[in-house]
């Protein structure tokens, strides 16, 4: 718990700006996008690389198959989020940081229960933290192997299709508010 509240509190100090044209935001934009790190994970495909981040808008969050509330509800979330954009493509990236209990055949199947877009990915520990590091993230595993305690930073990542880390959401947002906010700046960048 104290790691989320320190994670939020750090995330909360990065310059980010409202979306265009909107004060009352379910999203914050990065002011100056940046990149996301190179990394090498797996999902159920095979190998996957930051290049594969390109060419796509997506969203990304850490998590793990056996958390009780959080994680679920976000995935919920935002498989709602990428029905209400059906016109505007948005990929949504589950990032395992158990890889010790969430094979990447593990991953697909937990994914696929919230839609058929959505991408379960997960590697070695020091590549999992390379990836959370450079999206302002963090994780921390406690407890003993058999009994984990895991904890994560509830943020969504928002990449865009050059691989830059453009925004966040919090878990709890407006579907539909997010919906038009990110419609309206697909608009704009392009």
């Amino acid at each position: 718990m104290a790691l989320a509240i320190a994670c939020g509190v750090a995330l909360g100090q990065l310059p980010w700006q409202p979306a265009p044209g909107s004060q009352d935001t379910a999203l914050e934009w990065l002011a100056n996008p940046r990149p996301v790190a190179p990394f090498t994970l797996q999902s159920l495909d095979g190998d996957v690389t930051a290049n594969a981040l390109r060419g796509h808008w997506q969203l990304l969050i850490l998590g793990f198959t056996h958390c009780p509330d959080l994680c679920p509800t976000t995935l919920a979330e935002l498989a709602r989020l990428q029905t209400a954009l059906d016109n505007n493509p948005l990929r949504v990236i589950f990032v395992s940081i158990d890889p010790q209990r969430d094979s990447p055949s593990e991953l697909s199947a937990y994914v696929q229960f919230f839609g058929d877009h959505i991408i379960g990915i997960t590697g070695a520990e020091p590549q999992l933290r390379h990836l959370a590091a450079s999206l302002g993230m963090d994780f921390r595993h406690d407890g003993s192997p058999g009994n984990p305690r895991i904890s994560h930073s509830p943020t969504i990542a928002l990449i865009g299709p050059d691989g830059f880390l453009r925004g966040r959401l919090r878990p709890g947002f407006d579907v539909e508010q997010a919906a038009r906010e990110i419609a309206a700046h697909l608009r704009v960048a392009s």
